[in-house]
Formats: C-alpha cells, sequence, structure tokens
C-alpha cells in the first residue's frame, strides 16, 4: 500500500484471494488487539508485531524490522544505548 502499510491475504492453488481459514485471526501482538479483516485483506504496519492464529494457536508470527543505519564521515562519534 505504501512503504508503512503492507496486506496480508490469502490465495488458492490459482491465485484467487480466498477468505482466510476458519477459526483464525491476525493478533496485534504489541498492542494485544486483533486486526480487523477488512475488503479480503489484514492491514499491518512495520511499527507492530503480529502472530496468525488458528484455534488459538500459533501458525505463523510477524516481527518487525524496519532500522535505520548510521553513517557519516570519520568525525563523527556514536554509541549504542540498548533499552
Amino acid at each position: 500500500i505504501d512503504e508503512d502499510i503492507a496486506s496480508i491475504y490469502f490465495v488458492d492453488n490459482q491465485g484467487v484471494q480466498v477468505p482466510p481459514p476458519p477459526n483464525s485471526v491476525l493478533r496485534n501482538t504489541t498492542t494485544n488487539r486483533n486486526v480487523l479483516y477488512r475488503r479480503n485483506e489484514f492491514l499491518i504496519s512495520w511499527i507492530c508485531n503480529y502472530s496468525f492464529l488458528q484455534n488459538g494457536s500459533e501458525i505463523f508470527r510477524l516481527e518487525r524490522q524496519k532500522q535505520q543505519a548510521i553513517s557519516g564521515n570519520s568525525d563523527l562519534r556514536m554509541s549504542l544505548i540498548e533499552q
């Protein structure tokens, strides 16, 4: 959709979009809320983590990965603060 939002959808063997499996949800594990299924897709953001659950069991998870790399000339001083 854009550089910050993507969609998840399911397709059959012919590549035709189909509903998600029965009794399944996409859970935003950052906010602890289910993601709404609209227009045959789930919308996700790189800001959050997600788990796809079927009958309460996790099938897969998406963990945020977007990051920035610091670069500069040799006079640049930097340090990393881990939280």
